[in-house]
C-alpha cells in the first residue's frame, strides 16, 4: 500500500508540473517556469515535513512570492495558476481520507465552474487575476476548517492559521476587486435603515 500510495504522489506531482507550465506558458518561458516549480516543491516538501498540507501550502505561497517579486512575474496570475496542481497534490496527499477528498474535489469543482464566469460578476468589478487564488484558499480552508471543528480533535493554533488564511484571502479579493469600502459601507447602512 506504501509503495502504490508513493507512485500515486509522483505521478500526481508530475501531472501538477504540467498544469502549472501549461497555465503559464503564454506568458513566462519553459526554464523560468521549471525553475518556480523546484522551487515551489523544495518549499511545499519543507513546510509539508513540519505542518502537513497546511505547511506545505504556506511553502508554496512563499516560493511563489520569492520568486515572482525579483523577477517583476505577476504573481497574481502566476497564483491563479497553481490553484489547480495545489489541488491534484491535495487530493493525492489526502488519498486514504475521504472526507477531506470530497472537500478538494468540491473545491476544484467549483473553481472549476467559476473559472470562467468570475469576470462577469457584478459585484468583482476589476475582474482582475487573482480571484481564483483566493477564492479557492477562502472554499478551502473554510470546508476544512469546518471538517476539524466537526471530525477531527486539531490543534487550536492550527485553527487560528486557518482562520487567518481565509481571512487574509477574503481581504485580498475585496482589494482585488477594487470595491470602494465607503460606498459599499454607506449602501450597506442604507439597506439595514430600510429594512428596519
Amino acid at each position: 500500500m506504501t509503495l502504490v500510495l508513493t507512485v500515486f504522489k509522483i505521478l500526481a506531482l508530475i501531472l501538477a508540473s504540467f498544469v502549472f507550465w501549461r497555465n503559464l506558458k503564454e506568458d513566462y518561458s519553459n526554464e523560468e517556469i521549471f525553475s518556480l516549480s523546484i522551487l515551489i516543491l523544495i518549499f511545499a516538501f519543507s513546510g509539508g515535513r513540519f505542518f502537513s498540507f497546511l505547511g506545505a501550502f504556506l511553502g508554496a505561497i512563499l516560493a511563489l512570492v520569492l520568486f515572482s517579486k525579483p523577477k517583476k512575474w505577476n504573481s497574481w496570475l502566476v497564483a491563479d495558476a497553481l490553484v489547480f496542481p495545489m489541488l491534484i497534490v491535495g487530493f493525492v496527499f489526502f488519498l486514504p481520507d475521504l472526507p477531506r477528498l470530497l472537500l478538494i474535489f468540491m473545491v476544484g469543482f467549483l473553481t472549476f465552474k467559476i473559472k470562467k464566469t468570475y469576470r462577469s460578476f457584478a459585484w468583482y468589478k476589476s475582474g482582475k487575476v487573482g480571484f481564483l487564488a483566493c477564492f479557492s484558499a477562502i472554499a478551502f480552508f473554510g470546508l476544512f476548517l469546518l471538517l476539524e471543528i466537526i471530525f477531527y480533535k486539531a490543534l487550536y493554533w492550527k485553527l487560528l492559521v486557518d482562520f487567518g488564511i481565509i481571512t487574509v484571502a477574503a481581504l485580498l479579493l475585496y482589494q482585488r476587486s477594487e470595491r470602494n469600502f465607503r460606498e459599499d459601507w454607506q449602501s450597506f447602512l442604507k439597506r439595514l435603515k430600510h429594512e428596519q
